[in-house]
């Protein structure tokens, strides 16, 4: 009966120190997985690279942009600029020869040291009379793209081009949709044909058209209309002359 008791005291032990290692590295994979679950990518976000002459204000312009929209989000850090150009100054220093082009590869080791998860690169070119901006995400560890997308605008109307290329990276990255219902508005002009935006164009130019042909009628009515008004009452004022003299 001892013996038995004994057993039963070692299996009851046993099984309360099982059950509480279980509960135990449950606990821990789940601390672990909040962890890794509330970890935001520090994004690095290089200049455009520009191949369209007379668009270089527009390519340095992009990497504005792009920090303003991903900024917005809730599941990025963005690096700091200065830290980067730092990083970018410092590494051209290094070199014998001072520039030169960096591979995405060379941008995404340069950056790994300092914190950052993902780069993000682009390049504007020109195709007939579009223009088209490129932009990838790339893992910084992996040194693999994750996501890309291509857009390309009208050379006459392209202002709108970064923010829809920004906006599409960030929802195939994030699944987050940041844009204000105005700057939706406006890459919606953008992306009108412009076959359409010339029709848009010439109906407004009628539509102006009659407006101001309506404005100057009614200014020439109410010209009109103050000398009739002059000429009448001059002659209320005057009394007809009948050719007889007063008696």
């Amino acid at each position: 009966m001892t013996a038995k008791k004994t057993i039963k005291t070692i299996n009851g032990v046993f099984l309360s120190l099982l059950s509480s290692l279980l509960m135990l590295l449950c606990i821990i994979q789940f601390c672990s997985g909040t962890a890794v679950a509330g970890e935001k990518d520090k994004i690095a976000i290089f200049d455009c690279e520009n191949a369209v002459e007379g668009a270089s204000e527009y390519a340095k312009g992009v990497v504005d942009t792009f920090t303003d929209i991903f900024s917005r989000s809730t599941k990025l850090v963005i690096f700091e600029r200065s830290q980067l150009q730092l990083a970018m100054k410092e590494r051209d220093s290094s070199l014998e020869g001072g520039k030169f082009k960096m591979s995405e590869e060379d941008q995404a080791k340069m950056v790994e040291s300092l914190g950052a998860t993902k780069i993000v690169v682009s390049k504007l070119t020109k195709s007939k009379t579009n223009l088209i901006l490129t932009a990838r995400f790339i893992d910084v560890g992996s040194k693999q793209v994750v996501t890309s997308v291509k857009a390309q605008a009208n050379e006459n109307d392209y202002d709108f081009l970064a923010d829809k290329v920004a906006d599409e990276l960030l929802k195939n990255f994030t699944k987050e949709s940041v844009l204000t219902d105005k700057e939706q508005q406006e890459i919606a002009k953008m992306d009108i044909p412009q076959d359409e935006k010339e029709k848009m164009r010439k109906a407004q130019k009628r539509e102006e058209g009659k407006q101001e042909a309506q404005e100057a009628l009614g200014t020439i009515g109410g010209v009109f209309g103050g000398m009739f008004n002059a000429v009448g009452g001059g002659n209320a004022g005057n009394k007809p002359n009948t050719g007889r003299q007063a008696k």
